[in-house]
């Protein structure tokens, strides 16, 4: 087994040159610990020594099993390291492995704060171990992944973190039309103000499973004990983007002064494929939002529903305690934007979603501009808009189910709900001033049509 290294013979003075370089990303010898205060994660600069950064291991499985065959070869990566002498030595190991009873997973385990460009390398499945190192990503090009991608930024009280290049960048982590598991946990995403996608685009496509008849295989999306502060894109969503994806789950994940124009955090387009599944299931667990802001959907956006029906909702489920505060929308839906037909938004029993906001026009809460949508178990407390301070419905069959509004505005009608169309009502709705005492639904409503 070879290792890669290249030694450095720079002289003295290129060294002091490339001191000057590094002086603005990261330190050696100190890792980093999250801070949770209010201000933005302060990352150190590098002084240009040849430290070891990373090493680069290419492992032998038996498909997709946790029963390792080999070890096929261990890289080690410098600041100097050749990636085009690195990426012919992977190819060389990727194609000793030529059949269906066997994958390769490459392992990329920081070993310091450093700033390596890994979107140069071209790998397999792949594994990034930060181990609560913290990583900036030195370039604006995108990571295209084509297999399956796991973050293990490190432990929750240690976590990792992968921060922005000093001038942001087009969509960092770039999933395209194959059918993969991309895995998340223990890291903060911080910095990153790239353009109309956001740090990570899940485009997927659903695919046939060729060992398992009638099965579909589909891309799949889990972040656990993940933060994403100061995030932004100009266009679709401030952290994901996601395009018929069929399963996002965050678990105990939080997003901090995130933006965009539609979908402050997170913009799902299209999530209903009709490829005849019944339902797509997106979970929220343990979350936490905080001054999040977009044009539409402070928070979230859902998109087109192009092949819905009643027999394909989708399903957006905050599984409890999740909590939104500080939501912000410069027209419409301060948490939530739903320009889809057939979604369902609530809680599993016993779970729980509130959510705070203002919006500058229409739906300091929830915005619906779609037929078909259904709201339940959702409480808005705190709410602000001219039109349907809580919620704003501007689609017919509405479906409504235990809301609570609590201390709901609008400065021109409908301080809980203002509705162009009917909606029906199942179970209770509950309506709350600032001193929690009831209000009448004639007063906390207000129609467009004459019931």
């Amino acid at each position: 087994m070879k290792k890669f290294k290249i030694l450095s013979i720079l002289p003295a003075f290129l060294l002091l040159g490339l001191g000057a370089v590094f002086s603005n990303n990261f330190t050696n010898n100190n890792r980093v610990e999250p801070v949770f205060a209010e201000e933005e994660p302060v990352i150190p600069a590098d002084d240009g020594e040849q430290t070891l950064q990373c090493v680069v291991t290419v492992d032998k499985y038996i498909n997709r099993s946790t029963e390792k065959v080999e070890t096929l070869a261990t890289y080690n990566i410098y600041p100097n390291t050749d990636y085009t002498a690195l990426n012919n030595a992977l190819k060389a190991n990727y194609a000793l492995i030529n059949n269906k009873e066997h994958y390769s997973l490459t392992t990329i385990s920081f070993k310091d704060n450093c700033n390596p460009d890994l979107t140069l390398l071209k790998t397999e499945a792949l594994v990034i171990e930060l181990n609560g190192y913290a990583w900036r990503l030195p370039s604006t090009r995108s990571w295209y992944i084509t297999h399956d991608f796991t973050i293990k930024g490190g432990s929750p009280d240690h976590m990792g973190l992968i921060g922005a290049s000093k001038n942001g960048g087009s969509g960092i982590f770039y999933v395209d039309h194959v059918a993969i598991k991309v895995k998340v946990e223990n890291t903060i995403f911080a910095d990153f103000k790239t353009g109309r996608y956001p740090v990570f685009e899940i485009v997927s496509a659903i695919v046939p499973d060729t060992v398992h008849e009638n099965v579909k295989l589909r891309t799949t999306c889990d972040f656990t004990h993940c933060r994403f502060d100061y995030c932004s894109s100009s266009r679709y969503g401030g952290c994901l983007y996601a395009y018929r994806t069929d399963y996002i789950k965050f678990n105990n994940c939080e997003f901090k002064a995130c933006s965009s124009k539609y979908g402050g955090a997170l913009y799902f387009e299209d999530l209903e494929n009709g490829q005849n599944i019944n339902f797509n299931v997106n979970v929220f667990t343990n979350l936490k939002v905080d001054s999040v802001e977009a044009d539409y959907g402070g928070f979230l956006y859902i998109d087109k529903n192009s092949s819905a029906s009643k027999e394909y909702d989708i399903i957006i489920r905050f599984a409890g305690n999740c909590v939104a505060e500080y939501c912000r929308a410069r027209y419409d839906g301060a948490f939530a934007y739903i320009d889809a037909p057939y979604i369902n938004i609530g809680c599993h029993i016993g779970g729980s979603i509130k959510a705070s906001g203002r919006a500058d026009r229409y739906g300091g809460g929830i915005y619906i501009n779609r037929n078909n949508v259904s709201l339940y178990d959702v409480e808005l407390y705190d709410c602000i808009a001219r039109y349907g301070g809580g919620l704003y419905i501007n689609g017919k069959n509405a479906y409504l189910s235990q809301l609570k509004f609590r201390y709901c505005t609008a400065t021109k009608k409908g301080d809980a709900i203002y509705s162009e169309y009917p909606y029906k009502k199942y179970g209770l709705l509950t309506y709350l001033d600032e001193n929690e005492q009831p209000i009448n639904e004639d007063y906390a409503v207000d129609l467009a049509y004459d019931e």
